[in-house]
């Protein structure tokens, strides 16, 4: 692990050396209870299920999967925030592994995907997005949107019995990622993020992605950890945001972990990394291999949790040069 130590705040930058095997499909073993965590009331029975308000459906029944943690006496909350997924499911694998590290865990479907309602990313862009013919723009507004739900969620599992209401971590892959990370500029009471390849679709083309997503990290409230595959589409969003967090004076981490063998031979090589689709592929497959990255995640996170992170600006033109 190649370690980056800069005054006032924690960088450590490395790359894995392991790999693992996506866990097969099917139904969770966990039985997580499908919950609704927000009921608006006078909520339509049939048709979109939504009040439509200057283009705005400003009443969306929400509803995610809770994993509950055994034994007894407080749990610390996280909060998993899915990709792009139409259909994000119950994210089993990763419920799983970190209920059974103590968590109380909750995968909130963001609105428009699978059991809640409200408008899908297309429909969004074509129908309700403030500059419809900027798909990268609409898809960060898109997202910006969905801040609000992550806000419901949270407020949802403090009622929860055992739930320790002050350790909140959110974590997030993909489209996720990037939520956790627009969350993160809001006091939510969070005290740890963790951004598993957010942004790494959308660094090359999207503009909007790039800059929101610096600027995010800039004005962050709680420490960030960014992990992704090495053959991921792009790894410059954890490289690039890492730096952007140190000149901010902000404590975070970041990691890559071992390319993904993603054409079944057996083998990382130059195979591996040889498209777009085979690199979409490595980014598709990184959140379910957990047993990889969750061990650095969970210690992040428990060490974060512990207290509230303190940021200052005493480390700029000390500790590194800045502009």
């Amino acid at each position: 692990m190649l370690n980056l130590m800069r005054i006032g705040l924690t960088a450590a930058v490395g790359i894995a050396v392991s790999s693992a095997p996506v866990a097969g499909a099917g139904e969770c073993a966990a039985k997580p209870a499908l919950t609704t965590y927000f009921s608006p009331k006078n909520l339509p029975e049939k048709g979109t299920r939504c009040t439509w308000s200057h283009g705005e459906c400003i009443k969306i029944e929400l509803r995610g999967y809770l994993y509950k943690p055994k034994g007894t006496g407080s749990h610390p909350i996280l909060i998993y925030n899915h990709g792009s997924e139409e259909d994000p499911g119950d994210k089993c694998t990763i419920g799983t592994y970190f209920s059974n590290l103590g968590y109380f865990v909750f995968v909130p479907h963001r609105r428009g995907h699978g059991k809640s309602t409200g408008a899908y990313l297309d429909t969004y862009t074509q129908d309700f997005c403030t500059k419809k013919n900027d798909a990268g723009f609409c898809k960060m507004e898109y997202l910006h949107k969905q801040v609000d739900d992550v806000e419901v969620a949270i407020a949802f599992m403090k009622k929860q019995p055992q739930a320790a209401d002050q350790k909140i971590a959110l974590m997030g892959h993909s489209f996720g990622g990037i939520t956790s990370v627009f969350a993160n500029m809001k006091d939510l009471g969070q005290r740890a993020v963790v951004n598993a390849s957010g942004g790494s679709q959308s660094w090359k083309d999207n503009d909007d992605a790039r800059k929101e997503m610096d600027d995010a990290v800039r004005a962050a409230v709680a420490p960030v950890f960014f992990i992704e595959p090495l053959n991921d589409r792009s790894i410059d969003p954890t490289l690039e945001l890492a730096h952007a967090a140190g000149e901010a004076c902000r404590q975070f981490q970041s990691a890559i972990f071992a390319a993904i063998d993603v054409t079944g031979e057996g083998k990382v090589d130059a195979a591996d990394y040889a498209t777009d689709t085979l690199r979409d592929k490595a980014h598709g497959q990184f959140s379910a291999q957990v047993s990889v990255w969750g061990p650095s995640a969970h210690e992040f996170m428990t060490r974060n949790l512990a207290q509230t992170a303190k940021f200052d600006k005493h480390c700029r033109g000390t500790s590194h040069a800045t502009n």
